[in-house]
């Protein structure tokens, strides 16, 4: 799989995650397994503890694309996309514990790997190594993100 190849398929995982925590975060969903208590409050805590194991694999994957970037077959964008995917757990998580600071947080950063990743697309775009697809789908997830955090920030009122 070449790198765009990968990158695409890593946006796309992080893009179907992003979804399913846009639509917690709109609907205004408190981590009611944790109310509930008993089993609940252990399916949480279980559900955390592998959001937990999923973060340390992410962060590898991370450095492995910093690594392979400062040796040279790597692109800025296979690190971008490794830090979406690393952002969206901790909003998973942050969403479980209902703590809605970390998830605005946590969305500005998204926010801002997006436009620092669609910068990189549009240059290359006018430089001709990309197509006009590849900077409307970065476009489109930068819009998508400034949806995300107003609806946070409503859902915070």
């Amino acid at each position: 799989m070449n790198t765009t190849a990968s990158t695409r398929l890593l946006v796309a995982v992080t893009v179907i995650g992003a979804a399913f925590g846009t639509i917690a975060v709109y609907m205004n969903l408190k981590p009611v397994f944790a109310q509930d208590g008993g089993d609940s409050a252990e399916m949480v805590a279980s559900i955390i503890a592998l959001h937990e194991q999923k973060i340390t694999m992410l962060e590898r994957v991370l450095e492995e694309a910093k690594q392979r970037r400062r040796k040279g077959p790597g692109s800025k964008s296979d690190v971008i996309a490794a830090e979406l995917a690393l952002a969206e757990v901790h909003i998973d998580i942050a969403v479980l514990q209902d703590r809605r600071g970390t998830i605005v947080e946590q969305l500005h950063v998204i926010l801002g790997l997006h436009e620092e990743h669609l910068d990189l697309v549009r240059r290359e775009f006018n430089a001709g190594v990309r197509n006009r697809d590849d900077l409307l789908e970065l476009e489109l997830a930068v819009i998508d993100t400034r949806i995300r955090i107003l609806q946070a920030e409503a859902n915070d009122v």
